[in-house]
């Protein structure tokens, strides 16, 4: 009875061993899958003022940062109106470097427009 209670025990440890390392093989997967997908986005947020295009998602855990900047326009943040700041400051999603390219250069065109307005009604009230 004793050999068969001590077998019973390390039957139950192998077990519990096997346990552990499954769950810590699907926590490293998924941790890895994470960290892959992660990395494969793209979002416009704001970088020491201008608009800047971001690799990652928009968000910390445990106070690490998920992604990093990759490149940053000439589109001063300051001149996009209210809508576009707060939209920035929560970072606008991309699905792909390219398509974040594109959301500046409608950014780009958007200011431009709203500066060429401004400058037109200005000179309309001086005249």
């Amino acid at each position: 009875d004793a050999r068969n209670l001590m077998h019973q025990k390390k039957r139950k440890r192998i077990r519990h061993l096997l346990i552990v390392l499954l769950l810590c093989l699907v926590l490293g997967g998924g941790t890895g899958f994470i960290a892959h997908w992660t990395q494969s986005q793209y979002y416009l947020g704001e970088s020491n003022g201008y608009v800047a295009i971001y690799q990652g998602v928009p968000t910390n855990i445990f106070g690490m940062s998920l992604s990093h900047e990759v490149s940053t326009s000439t589109v001063k943040v300051a001149s996009l109106p209210e809508s576009w700041q707060q939209q920035l400051s929560d970072g606008i999603s991309a699905g792909s470097y390219q398509i974040a390219e594109e959301h500046i250069k409608t950014i780009e065109n958007q200011a431009q427009s709203l500066k060429n307005q401004s400058t037109a009604d200005d000179e309309g009230v001086t005249k």
